[in-house]
């Protein structure tokens, strides 16, 4: 009988220790998961308030570009997009000013890897989808600010005022002749890609000016275009706020 008792409570212990780490986590995903879906309907608050519209997709834009876009087979739940919170603290800490840009628009969160892309009147090159813009996987806030910039571009306020549109194009319009063989960024540019178009300038200053805004205030001090594309965005496109 000893010898039974003895046999037994390893057996016993190892019972009552499978059940609690079996139990353990499922309490952490179920508050994890909950406070998930909380952020998630945070978020789809937002985007009613302002009249923007939020979709998932399982492709990447490479992919669309080729084959165009399919509502039943290429569009998902956002729960199941990774990192697409990281996007939605960005859109939080932006002004009416910049969000009115969005109204109307669609942002497509991708499962897929990429550059993301912007879908605007001018030339949207994916049938099918709306106006708006995609956001690919790894999402940063970088990359969710230069697509959001291309949609601030575009906007009525800019395009529609002769005074602020005039400005804007002289201030990033692009000299073809600025040398870029010395290893440095030319005079009044954070980076090599802002060269490669002027809608390409905007949005990468766009980006810079939130993300980056004490290295753009700091390099503005002498740069006389960096300065005026500063307050270009200060003034005209973020109602004063600065980051």
């Amino acid at each position: 009988m000893k010898w039974k008792i003895l046999f037994n409570l390893p057996i016993i212990f190892l019972i009552l220790t499978s059940i609690l780490i079996l139990e353990q986590p499922k309490i952490t995903y179920s508050e994890e998961y909950t406070k998930y879906q909380k952020s998630i309907l945070k978020f789809n608050d937002w985007a009613e308030n302002y009249n923007v519209i939020l979709k998932g997709i399982n492709k990447s834009s490479e992919h669309l570009l080729k084959h165009t876009f399919n509502q039943n087979s290429d569009e998902v739940s956002i729960n199941s997009v990774p990192d697409i919170l990281i996007a939605a603290e960005i859109f939080y800490t932006i002004p009416d000013s910049v969000v009115k840009s969005m109204d109307g628009k669609t942002i497509f969160f991708s499962t897929e890897n990429g550059r993301g892309l912007a879908l605007v009147s001018y030339s949207n090159p994916i049938e099918n989808m709306n106006e708006g813009i995609i956001i690919e996987q790894q999402i940063t806030p970088y990359h969710v600010l230069h697509e959001l910039g291309h949609l601030v571009d575009l906007n009525s306020q800019i395009s529609n005022n002769e005074k602020i549109n005039k400005a804007k194009n002289e201030i990033f319009s692009i000299n073809n002749t600025l040398n870029t063989n010395n290893g440095k960024f030319p005079k009044g540019y954070l980076s090599y890609y802002s060269l490669t178009s002027e809608e390409e300038n905007f949005a990468e200053h766009f980006a810079f000016y939130v993300f980056s805004a004490e290295k753009f205030r700091e390099m503005a001090e002498t740069d006389s275009l960096l300065e005026k594309k500063y307050n270009f965005f200060r003034g005209y496109v973020f109602d004063s706020l600065e980051y």
